[in-house]
């Protein structure tokens, strides 16, 4: 006959927290010495984090803060005397049915049976561990042990009630007859088909969803109203944008309204503080205020990039102009700008259109973070998505309008998102939108984004349809794959794009003017070292890497190879440049990237021999990084193929994803990953450290900008006369001026950083 049983874990479900924590935290204060154990303890979480021991083995050094304790006996009755009230009301009123019962838990059964024993009908089941060594005479009562540990205590039992908080208790919940899920005291029915193996299930993609949602709504919204020529309309496009997103959210069944409310609110507070955040930095660089800020401000003020070329804007609104910029602004792709202009119009400010590099870089993190979190614990998972924001190329360019580093961003975004579909099952749309968002920014940030787009969409679409040739169901495969990537580069080429590849078509003839084609222009060849005018591709590659990270242009100086661990001044002051041409990953550079790339074959090769299946989360990616660097051809400089940082990070995920039964070589290849990405992080303190310098920067500007408010009759000239967005800053701020149009050469001083001229009145 089966004996019929109810069962409870224990923390978390009947204990409101983790009770192993609470009393560590209380002996601490009561027992100083044990923080004498923390170095030892810290050090071992860190290798159960880096996945180089197992959990067991971590608690079994964890508990030796046990032996620092005279009498554990009486801590746990002081303890148990402050800490019972946590016992979830719930369970108490269970008791009072006075059924049979077994609580089994992870935790010592020492910190249980104190509390557990006033009711008679319970018996503990949990982790054997000497309260006076705290070492374990058992294994870890965890998971499909403690079904184990189930059997050998009770022979015959059926489970009519199991509560737990944990979806590691998968194994007893699916045994039982009915099964509830705890959070913080409330009981609810647990769907067993309810399991995190999606991305949509994590908060963090939910959020990194509605913010590329925002981008998305900006972009295609903007571009309708331009193909049917409505004037205006940026403040509704802006309202319309935030709010459809989030509406579409809101109205989401399976999650809690309060997760709906806390992400809503997170959602609203970066899409609308961000901007008003960054309207108080500066972008001073030569393409900021050339032609980026130009855009911005014209689509801002009324130009329909779409049916109305650059020069007639400029003219109609008598506009000062300057040709080469003129071309620029008239036929690159525009969505950085776009975005840029609505938010311009939400802030008054012309730079705050910056915030778009961190909305993408904090949407980044959070994909990042969530689709490691599918194969990962959650620590090493923050750890690889912060390790991934640090792109060298992304920290250079926080403060400006170049697009390089939201080039990297965006590269990453897509081969995430490609990784994570199974073209073989019915898809989620919201993947696709958010891959729709993606590709929207990437194609239209600069004319190579189209090529490095298309080539991440290309090499997954034909893998897919290679993979599966032999499937029965290979035509709705080809027929899902198809569909969809029509739908992504439609909107991201004829709406998005309409304002360039499709105008371009139409006016030259060449959708990718001015860069190919007749009269295309060469914008690299007097950017390079003088030398690299007779080496190919991979010898510039291979000089740019080994050599002092320094701006050598034609004609002034060649690249000097250095030491790759040796870090000189000079190369610091130089990474205050946004696009520094030689070594532009930074100073360390050729380090991290040669270590991680042995790291990375060597992986791969454990990898194949070990588990084939998830090599295609490794070589997909590395496929399309690699062909990518050779179609530029001028990978030589960093900030065309910020993708390339993505080699070292990979071998860094790797090193967390592989197991081997030789401990030896599995700690050697995470140690080696560990340093890896150490290196990676001091390399990008520099970057950062820059960052926190144009604060400075920052403030003097500002404070011209108030002196400036407070004149009349300011006659001024610019520094260099072609950088007209500058007026837009003065405009911006309210500031009376006239323009002098002959060359000040005297009675003058310099205002916001060197940029303005401010003629001294006699």
């Amino acid at each position: 006959m089966h004996k019929k049983i109810d069962v409870y874990d224990f923390d978390g479900t009947i204990y409101d927290g983790d009770i192993t924590v609470d009393f560590f935290l209380f002996s601490l204060r009561r027992n100083p010495k044990i923080l004498f154990q923390l170095p030892i303890i810290i050090w071992y979480a860190f290798l159960y984090f880096t996945h180089i021991i197992s959990l067991q083995s971590f608690k079994s050094h964890f508990f030796l803060f046990v032996k620092k304790i005279p009498n554990v006996d009486r801590e746990l009755e002081l303890f148990w005397n402050q800490k019972e009230h946590k016992i979830n009301p719930f369970f108490l009123q269970k008791m009072k049915e006075k059924k049979k019962s077994y609580v089994i838990s992870a935790s010592p059964e020492f910190l249980l049976k104190p509390v557990l024993k006033q009711w008679k009908n319970i018996s503990v089941i949990a982790s054997r561990v000497d309260k006076k060594t705290g070492k374990f005479t058992g294994k870890n009562c965890k998971g499909e042990e403690k079904i184990n540990r189930l059997d050998e205590t009770v022979k015959n039992y059926i489970i009519e009630e199991f509560y737990s908080d944990s979806t590691n208790d998968l194994p007893l919940a699916r045994i039982s007859k009915k099964a509830y899920f705890v959070t913080h005291g409330k009981v609810e029915e647990w769907n067993l088909e309810t399991k995190k193996t999606k991305l949509w299930d994590f908060k963090t993609f939910q959020l990194s969803w509605l913010i590329m949602m925002y981008l998305l709504c900006v972009l295609v919204f903007f571009h309708l109203f331009k193909l049917c020529d409505i004037e205006g309309g940026l403040f509704f496009i802006q309202l319309l944008s935030i709010f459809i997103p989030l509406l579409f959210y809101l109205f989401q069944k399976n999650i809690k309204i309060k997760r709906k409310i806390i992400i809503g609110m997170f959602y609203l507070i970066l899409c609308i503080g961000l901007p008003f955040i960054f309207s108080n930095t500066y972008d001073l660089t030569q393409d900021g205020n050339g032609y980026h800020k130009l855009s911005i401000a014209y689509l801002k003020n009324g130009w329909n990039p779409i049916y109305q070329s650059h020069d007639d804007y400029v003219k109609e609104n008598h506009l000062n102009s300057y040709g080469k910029n003129g071309l620029w602004i008239n036929h690159y792709p525009k969505s950085l700008e776009t975005v840029s202009a609505v938010m311009y119009e939400m802030t008054g400010s012309i730079e705050s259109g910056k915030a778009v590099t961190t909305l993408v870089l904090i949407s980044m993190s959070l994909l990042t973070f969530s689709y490691l979190s599918l194969f990962l614990n959650k620590i090493p998972s923050f750890i690889l998505s912060v390790l991934l924001a640090l792109n060298p190329i992304v920290l250079a360019q926080l403060f400006n309008y170049y697009v390089d580093g939201l080039m990297g961003l965006c590269f990453a975004m897509e081969l995430i998102l490609l990784l994570t579909i199974t073209i073989t099952k019915k898809q989620d749309y919201k993947i696709w939108l958010y891959l729709t968002a993606v590709c929207a920014i990437f194609v239209n940030l600069k004319f190579t984004g189209l090529l490095y787009s298309g080539l991440i969409a290309a090499v997954f679409y034909f893998y897919w349809l290679f993979h599966y040739r032999k499937d029965r169901e290979w035509l709705s495969i080809f027929k899902r794959a198809t569909g969809w990537f029509i739908l992504v580069f439609f909107t991201s080429i004829f709406i998005v794009g309409s304002s360039s590849y499709i105008k371009n078509t139409f006016t030259v003839g060449n959708p990718l003017y001015p860069l190919l084609g007749k009269n295309k222009v060469d914008i690299v060849t007097k950017m390079e070292p003088k030398s690299f005018n007779q080496k190919n591709s991979l010898e510039k590659f291979i000089i740019s890497f080994f050599s002092k990270t320094e701006n050598v242009i034609y004609g002034q100086g060649e690249p000097q190879l250095k030491n790759p661990l040796h870090v000189y001044d000079s190369e610091l002051e130089e990474i205050l440049i946004p696009d520094v041409r030689i070594a532009g990953f930074g100073p360390l550079s050729a380090c991290f990237f040669i270590l991680g790339t042995i790291l990375l074959i060597i992986e791969l090769y454990l990898l194949n021999r070990k588990n084939k299946e998830k090599m295609k989360y490794f070589v997909l990616p590395i496929v399309c990084i690699v062909l990518s660097c050779i179609l530029i051809g001028e990978s030589w400089w960093a900030r065309y193929v910020p993708q390339l940082y993505m080699l070292p990070w990979l071998s860094c995920v790797l090193c967390f994803m592989i197991s081997l039964k030789n401990k030896k070589v599995l700690y050697m290849l995470r140690t080696l990953g560990i340093i890896t990405g150490v290196i990676m992080v001091i390399n990008a303190s520099f970057y950062l450290n820059s960052r926190i310098q144009d604060f400075d920067t920052f403030q003097g500007i500002q404070k011209d900008l108030n002196e400036l408010k407070q004149q009349e009759n300011i006659k001024l000239q610019l520094s260099v006369p072609e950088f007209f967005a500058y007026y837009y800053n003065l405009d911006d701020e309210n500031i009376s001026y006239q323009i002098v149009k002959e060359e000040m050469k005297e009675n003058y001083i310099y205002k916001y950083h060197w940029q303005l001229k401010i003629l001294q009145e006699q």
